[in-house]
């Protein structure tokens, strides 16, 4: 487990920025619909992943503000689950 701080707004109004965020390093298996905190494009993020039939991930962002990013096997190649979050407090 790893509680790390969350910076931006794009979680808004779940996470806002500066929130402590719970992860669970453990749980590194794409549950759909849950958030976690990835590695994508050079930058750790968290996100709320969905799963879809192609096989590819959406990376939605809650505020809507952000568009979702697509994570396909051609583009996912340094991708990384780096846990679930299970915690927040802000």
């Amino acid at each position: 487990m790893r509680i790390i701080k969350a910076k931006g707004d794009s979680m808004t109004d779940y996470i806002k920025d500066g929130d402590l965020v719970g992860i669970d390093i453990s749980q590194t298996e794409v549950i759909d619909g849950e958030i976690y905190a990835v590695y994508f494009a050079g930058e750790g993020m968290i996100k709320q992943i969905f799963k879809e039939a192609d096989g590819s991930l959406i990376l939605h962002s809650l505020n809507e503000k952000f568009r979702d990013r697509r994570v396909t096997e051609e583009n996912g190649k340094n991708f990384k689950v780096m846990g679930r979050q299970f915690w927040r407090a802000g």
